[in-house]
């Protein structure tokens, strides 16, 4: 994601500015001291990207909001048209094998698991043929 003129104009002058009242100083830059341009530059910088970071990890959690809030409407809907539109003998029967297979979940999985291990032995002998 590119980043914002604003934000590199705004940096730039940050540093334009860092630079030249390093440069306006009598003091010898060292490692004690007063840093130097570069040190000045490499610090601006790395503050510059988690800025970035930052702003960007904000708006791709903002855009993952809008759009779970987006989807979570549309089941929604979607589930309530489907309810509208099913008559109300197949709502009975779903319903009851809803609480069935909530009763009886174990045996269920149970036999999901058997399936699915029997579908992936066919398909494994078939493909050797």
């Amino acid at each position: 994601m590119p980043v914002p003129e604003e934000t590199v104009a705004s940096v730039e002058a940050d540093v334009a500015e860092i630079e030249e009242s390093a440069l306006m100083t009598n003091e010898p830059a060292t490692s004690i001291g007063t840093p130097t341009p570069e040190e000045l530059r490499e610090q601006v910088e790395r503050a510059h990207d988690g800025l970035v970071r930052t702003v960007t990890s904000d708006r791709v959690r903002d855009r993952a909001a809008r759009a779970s809030g987006f989807l979570a409407r549309a089941v929604l809907r979607a589930g309530q048209l489907t309810a509208e539109k099913t008559p109300d003998p197949v709502l009975d029967k779903a319903g009851r094998a809803a609480r069935a297979a909530r009763v009886n979940r174990t045996p269920l999985l149970g036999a999901g698991a058997v399936l699915v291990v029997f579908f992936v032995l066919v398909r494994r002998g078939r493909g050797r043929r």
